[in-house]
């Protein structure tokens, strides 16, 4: 390989050329280009800091609002409980009135049912009583002594319910 200075000299100068007018036109607008840049990003974050300050301030602003709303949140829920509270009481003191009412209906029924199963059961005992006096006396008793024996039958039932 054989070395060519006239090629090496053409190419140092061609270099020389290019840094010169690279120089003139590319380096001082790039120059300024880059130093606007600093500048802008100089101001971008003296606007951060600023805005960083404004947030700060809102959230503080925030942070007492929220420390008030939730305060008045927790008076609303104390008062929703009472209120609850005193709905259960009136709910409850109402369920047992009825519950009183029913047991009080109930028991009048239940009265009535022991007075019907009182008589069913008399008349049962006096037909009882009946078919064992034929039995016993093997004929049939008049309509008059029938019914006699019946006021017997009933005023002895009525003395062993008492």
């Amino acid at each position: 390989m054989e070395f060519a200075v006239e090629q090496v000299l053409t190419q140092i100068v061609a270099f020389l050329v290019m840094f010169l007018v690279l120089k003139k036109f590319a380096w001082k607008p790039l120059l300024h280009l880059m130093d606007e840049r600093k500048r802008l990003i100089a101001d971008d974050f003296a606007l951060i800091k600023s805005q960083k300050e404004e947030i700060r301030k809102i959230k503080e602003d925030y942070k007492n609002k929220l420390k008030a709303i939730e305060d008045e949140g927790k008076v609303k829920i104390r008062e929703a409980e009472q209120k609850g509270l005193d709905l259960a009481e009136e709910i409850t003191n109402e369920a047992r009135g009825k519950a009183q009412g029913i047991l009080n209906k109930a028991q009048l029924e239940m009265e009535k049912e022991i007075v019907a199963a009182k008589n069913h059961l008399k008349d049962q005992v006096v037909t009882i009583s009946m078919n064992l006096a034929k039995k016993i006396i093997h004929k049939e008793i008049d309509g008059d002594k029938h019914k006699e024996l019946i006021q017997e039958a009933q005023e002895a039932l009525e003395q062993v319910d008492q």
